[in-house]
């Protein structure tokens, strides 16, 4: 079975056993993949309690007492808003970001104004190039009539010489 596969399955809903039957891979080793390319499973209650949470948040609850109510950490706490935040819980399963993903966020900024320029540059040239090949079209379409009228002035001789012959 091949790793977008896999990744369909997790992307179902499907168990690491099941999929691990279906793959014939140890249910250690879908883990490890599922890790590894940012899927797992929730429970239905914990799900229920990030929710709670959320909710609370919005309505104006801090983090330090949200930590406090539901015993966990004001950290776990961020982690769970930033999920939220960024669309990651859905129908049970989150997905988390890579190394990757975490990178690009962090360089977005940095990434957009050293490319700026380059990037304007290529729309000058695009706007060049169009430009040029309008021109080039409209002088391409002139000259094709012109031979167009050739042909027809030198198809008129040849009948009128083959006229003459006979």
């Amino acid at each position: 079975m091949l790793l977008h596969e896999i990744l369909g399955l997790f992307e179902q809903g499907e168990s690491h056993s099941e999929i691990g039957r279906k793959a014939g891979l140890t249910t250690n080793q879908v883990r490890r993949i599922a890790d590894k390319h940012g899927f797992r499973k929730m429970k239905p209650e914990i799900r229920a309690r990030n929710d709670e949470i959320v909710s609370l948040h919005r309505s104006g609850e801090n983090v330090k007492d949200l930590a406090r109510a539901f015993h966990l950490s004001e950290s776990s706490i961020h982690e769970i808003l930033k999920m939220y935040a960024q669309g990651g819980y859905e129908e049970g399963k989150t997905k988390r970001k890579t190394k990757a993903e975490k990178a690009v966020e962090r360089n977005d900024a940095e990434i957009a104004a050293k490319y700026q320029g380059e990037l304007l540059s290529l729309q000058n040239q695009y706007e060049h190039l169009l430009d040029h090949c309008r021109k080039t079209e409209a002088r391409h379409r002139d000259e094709i009539a012109a031979l167009g009228r050739h042909i027809a002035a030198l198809e008129m001789k040849h009948a009128e010489e083959l006229e003459a012959a006979q």
